[in-house]
């Protein structure tokens, strides 16, 4: 089955997901210049996450290493686990299904864009951040174990996601699944460069 993917700016909800697989993707570039832009981002750390990361489920560990495997077959430095980008993309990907949407841009209250749950998640505002985001739904999977290559292969064969994947000034990635009871599953890829 071929999946179908769809660009950002198409705002999906889980009763339209007539289609095997939906991928979207979202960068955005902070720094000095932008600083008041996301000021009010950073008011409610706890919003987005949990800080503590436990270690990877199967599935987030085999997407993590087909993110290098991608990087390092196009001669790209692969980048580095991060925990807390993981506790970012778990929330994403569990807040996408408890709220029923699927989208970079999170309905309100809370942190809106992938900048917005990065910054509310560090508590602060640094100098300098790259985000990127990639998002995957399937609403079901006959093979459980084959979940991140099914996620990994329509990233790659969606430009715009590919380009997140292969940016070669990301340094450091995180990965988070959420699997509904019902067998739905989102997927959340963060990508972070934290230095100009």
């Amino acid at each position: 089955m071929v999946p179908l993917l769809f660009a950002l700016s198409l705002f999906l909800t889980p009763a339209k997901f007539a289609s095997t697989d939906v991928v979207q993707h979202a960068v955005q570039d902070f720094g000095p210049q932008t600083v008041a832009t996301h000021q009010a981002s950073v008011q409610d750390p706890g919003a987005v996450a949990e800080r503590s990361t436990n270690e990877l489920s199967d599935e987030e560990l085999a997407l993590f290493n087909l993110i290098n495997e991608d990087r390092t077959s196009q001669g790209l430095r692969p980048v580095t686990l991060d925990p807390d980008l993981v506790a970012i993309a778990r929330a994403h990907s569990r807040d996408m299904s408890d709220r029923k949407y699927f989208d970079h841009y999170a309905p309100s209250p809370g942190p809106v864009t992938p900048m917005d749950r990065y910054l509310a998640f560090l508590g602060r505002r640094p100098e300098y951040a790259m985000v990127g985001e990639n998002i995957y739904y399937r609403s079901v999977t006959d093979l459980m174990d084959q979940t991140a290559n099914q996620a990994d292969a329509a990233f790659m064969n969606s430009p715009g996601h590919r380009a997140n994947i292969l940016q070669p000034r990301f340094t450091k990635a995180g990965v988070g699944f959420f699997r509904a009871p019902n067998g739905q599953f989102w997927v959340t890829e963060m990508f972070l460069r934290d230095r100009p």
